[in-house]
């Protein structure tokens, strides 16, 4: 069944930008069917090594972006082997969301702080205290502070699961966000 996924590496010229950069582009084949995406990694067309599909050299730079396909690879084989180990129906795109994590598997932030604050309620006063738990909710809450003054974007009332934070930081000031808040961010 594995000869059925390809995963290559190439590279895409910038037509406006410089000419001796290009950005290494991402092709996934399954069963015939493609999907493509940039890693957003600039590199030298110089470097380039179309048929081993990876940089030529022995610079750190060079093999942090030789590393960083590598993982990149393994991340793609393992969001294939997910699907296959549940039996799910697979495409290229598919294998590409499950990838990027735009398939609902994915958690976020607030919904791993709001899950573990719950698990918390049932167990204090057995491991663990009243006010530790009052802690992870101070946590959550500055997170949500943080949220809104950064990307100044107002949470909805309520709970949302379509959460995307690009980063996280704790902020000490500017309390008063509600208890459930989530913000979307593209």
């Amino acid at each position: 069944m594995q000869d059925l996924l390809s995963i290559l590496f190439y590279i895409r010229k910038s037509k406006a930008q410089d000419l001796e950069l290009g950005t290494i582009y991402l092709r996934i084949t399954y069963s015939g069917e493609r999907s493509e995406l940039s890693t957003f990694l600039k590199v030298s067309l110089e470097k380039w090594n179309a048929k081993a599909k990876k940089l030529m050299g022995s610079s750190p730079a060079t093999k942090e972006v030789n590393r960083n396909l590598e993982i990149i690879k393994k991340n793609v084989y393992r969001a294939y082997q997910e699907m296959m180990d549940k039996q799910q129906v697979i495409t290229a795109m598919k294998i590409r969301n499950r990838y990027l994590g735009k398939d609902g598997t994915r958690k976020h932030i607030l919904e791993v702080i709001e899950e573990h604050n719950i698990k918390m309620a049932k167990l204090v006063g057995k491991d663990y205290t009243a006010r530790t738990l009052q802690r992870y909710k101070t946590t959550k809450r500055d997170i949500c502070d943080f949220n809104k003054a950064t990307y100044s974007i107002l949470p909805p009332t309520g709970w949302t699961k379509k959460l995307k934070i690009s980063k996280i930081m704790v902020l000490k000031e500017g309390r008063g966000a509600s208890s459930s808040c989530a913000t979307e961010v593209v």
